[in-house]
């Protein structure tokens, strides 16, 4: 019976990529790398399910063959993989770590970390720190169904934050949280990111929104006063202020001052209706999103529902009226 020929070019080419793109990639791949030549996401791969695919087509002869695309080159051809061993073992698992570090600093951002917009879709949030290493901020959700599984009986939400270190080993252990108010303050407390001094000072909160974030490098640009938001030394976003005391917060520079004027023009704006939201609250009153984010954590509401005025109010303790007393008092609350 004749073998049938495996054509790895046309195997390849069938998956919308070539062969030479696979065999320019690195051992072991990050996900963004994987992604620039090939997009696995539309094969509905997962990033370890497409470098398993990649490993196994890319051998020398057969998919069913050993070795994988750097094991052919020349280069690397005097590494092979045992198993056993405890130093090998060892050295095999600081590159998994490595590569999932590499993985979760790709999707790293400071400034999502803090709005903490998550749900059943967005399960993971990475603050990228300082030294090289992170902390990722996991959701978790077990769900117990009825017998025929039409609906479900019980849902449980958790959360968990993890400290990984540059070299992508993790740094103590994982810390169980839950989303209330001042959670950023208790996670980076736990994992020994912060000093309880930062989160005791409440001074400057319009420009600080949060008590886990600090103001560094102001300057003056004419009569507005810029500078950084930082959250464990780490960038999180510009703020921009005024005289009066009033503060946007933007991505850059020249979107917070912008953001500013707006605000400023539009805070004699009257309240009006008897509904609110974060939309609402921006096209009339020109907040910013950071602060409007930081508000529905505060408060225990979303960000994306509308509520009455007197439920706003419900919500309102004497901790959240101190932190955002000038918005507050802007939309008459």
């Amino acid at each position: 019976m004749k073998q049938e020929t495996y054509d790895r070019k046309q195997f390849w080419l069938s998956n919308g990529t070539t062969v030479q793109a696979i065999k320019s990639l690195p051992r072991n791949p990050s996900a963004k790398s994987v992604k620039a030549v090939w997009d696995y996401k539309a094969k509905g791969l997962t990033i370890d399910e497409a470098r398993k695919l990649i490993e196994r087509h890319t051998a020398e002869t057969n998919p069913h063959g050993t070795g994988g695309w750097l094991r052919g080159r020349r280069k690397d051809r005097g590494h092979i993989e045992h198993d056993g061993g405890r130093y090998l073992t060892m050295m095999q698992k600081r590159r998994q770590g490595q590569q999932k570090l590499a993985d979760y600093l790709a999707d790293a951002s400071a400034a999502i970390w803090m709005e903490g917009l998550m749900d059943w879709q967005n399960t993971r949030l990475v603050l990228p720190l300082t030294d090289g290493g992170c902390v990722v901020t996991e959701r978790h959700e077990a769900t117990t169904w009825s017998k025929n599984r039409h609906w479900p009986t019980s849902r449980n939400v958790s959360y968990f934050s993890t400290r990984f270190a540059a070299s992508g080993d993790t740094v103590g252990n994982s810390f169980p949280h839950d989303r209330r108010n001042g959670w950023h303050g208790r996670v980076l407390l736990a994992l020994g990111l912060i000093d309880k001094s930062v989160l005791a000072d409440r001074r400057d909160m319009a420009r600080r929104l949060n008590p886990t974030c600090e103001i560094r490098r102001e300057h003056r640009v004419g009569e507005y006063v810029l500078a950084h938001r930082c959250v464990a030394d780490v960038f999180v976003d510009v703020v921009a202020s005024d005289s009066e005391g009033t503060a946007f917060h933007a991505a850059d520079a020249k979107s917070a001052i912008a953001g500013l004027r707006r605000k400023a023009a539009l805070k004699s704006a009257r309240p009006t209706g008897n509904v609110l939201s974060a939309s609402i609250a921006h096209q009339k009153w020109g907040f910013c999103r950071q602060g409007l984010a930081e508000f529905a954590q505060a408060t225990g509401l979303s960000i994306n529902e509308e509520y009455t005025v007197g439920e706003v109010r419900d919500r309102l303790t004497g901790e959240v009226r101190h932190r955002f007393a000038k918005d507050l008092e802007t939309a008459g609350l």
